[in-house]
């Protein structure tokens, strides 16, 4: 709370607590790397320490450094915290700091770093086009100057964004290396990023083949090596998507099931997973749909799932709306079920 505070104070009165020309000694330098790179960590494992790590560093870069380097990451790294709050506004602030002062510095790394991880806070933000500009920049910038694990954030998220606009099949020519790049690079946590990105994509295009299969649980068994916690949460969603597209209902039910037990102590504020919830009510929807040989009772069963699963779809949705058109979807198509078709008719017209 101490540290918020200081933030807040920073923000209101910039001229009074926010050095304005540069300087530091090496020790300053030193231990505002240190915490930048502690908060980034941690930031996989957990968020409450991570938030706590990123403003103590921006605070201190603030009052003992003024405009430089370090100054600007810290901004940079801002929009995955403050959309952790659903504060957009703010990480729209932050990052807009970093991408000046970068510019203003010549420092490729950062100014890319700055465009990928704001790519990521429009995503969850809604605003998939300007995402979708942010992480071809950022790419841009990254591929030259060889940073491969913002370059695998910056991919990961032109995916997702490009999804959102209904650019499946140009998404994996944009980025056709990166799934080859991540495997030769090593990274056990960016490799599953690829792997699990890939997958979705076919599952839109229709397309989930034995080797797709194969390749979404490596990335499932690559996120829990790597203590990659809200993406352990959300491969296993994908894993179920994809049982789901291969009419294996009884398999997707579980699989979403299992994401949702795992949400419980994983989620770590990753709030670019919350869309599992109404995810989650399309695979039950698709099963009743396709469940001619379901008793009564597992009818009822799917329902009462089907209906916790989009409660908790409309609430996640209301402060984060990057997946509120396809809440506003399941929860019709769940109404319709019900008989209530005025309402359905409501709510699909949205």
């Amino acid at each position: 709370a101490r540290e918020f505070c200081i933030q807040m104070l920073h923000t209101a009165f910039p001229k009074q607590f926010v050095k304005q020309t540069y300087g530091a000694d090496e020790a300053s330098l030193v231990s505002m790397r240190i915490l930048l790179r502690l908060s980034y960590v941690n930031a996989f494992f957990d968020a409450y320490k991570a938030f706590y790590l990123f403003l103590r560093n921006l605070n201190v870069c603030e009052t003992r450094l003024g405009p430089s380097s370090e100054l600007a990451h810290a901004h940079a790294v801002g929009p995955i915290f403050w959309m952790a709050f659903s504060w957009f506004s703010r990480g729209e602030r932050d990052s807009q700091k970093a991408i000046e002062m970068a510019q203003r510095l010549d420092n490729k790394v950062v100014e890319g770093f700055a465009y990928t991880h704001r790519s990521i806070e429009r995503y969850v933000a809604g605003n998939f086009k300007q995402g979708l500009e942010d992480a071809k920049r950022g790419v841009g910038i990254i591929k030259r100057v060889g940073e491969y694990f913002e370059l695998a954030i910056g991919c990961t998220f032109l995916r997702h964004n490009s999804w959102c606009l209904g650019r499946f099949k140009e998404s994996q020519a944009e980025t056709a290396e990166f799934d080859e790049l991540m495997a030769n690079i090593s990274s056990s946590m960016a490799l599953g990023w690829a792997l699990a990105s890939n997958l979705r994509t076919h599952s839109y295009i229709g397309d989930i083949d034995d080797g797709a299969m194969a390749d979404i649980l490596k990335a499932v068994d690559l996120a829990r090596l790597s203590r990659d916690k809200p993406n352990t949460v959300n491969f296993t969603r994908f894993l179920a998507l994809a049982w789901s597209q291969r009419k294996n209902h009884a398999e997707a039910v579980r699989e979403i099931e299992n994401a949702a037990t795992l949400f419980k102590t994983l989620f770590n504020k990753g709030t670019w997973i919350l869309d599992m919830w109404a995810n989650g009510a399309q695979i039950y929807l698709d099963a009743l749909a396709d469940g001619d040989d379901l008793s009564p009772k597992q009818r009822r069963h799917y329902m009462r799932r089907l209906r916790w699963f989009v409660w908790q779809a409309r609430k996640w949705s209301a402060l984060f709306p990057f997946f509120r058109g396809w809440v506003w979807q399941v929860w019709g198509s769940y109404n319709w079920l019900r008989g209530r078709k005025r309402r359905a008719d409501t709510w699909a017209s949205t």
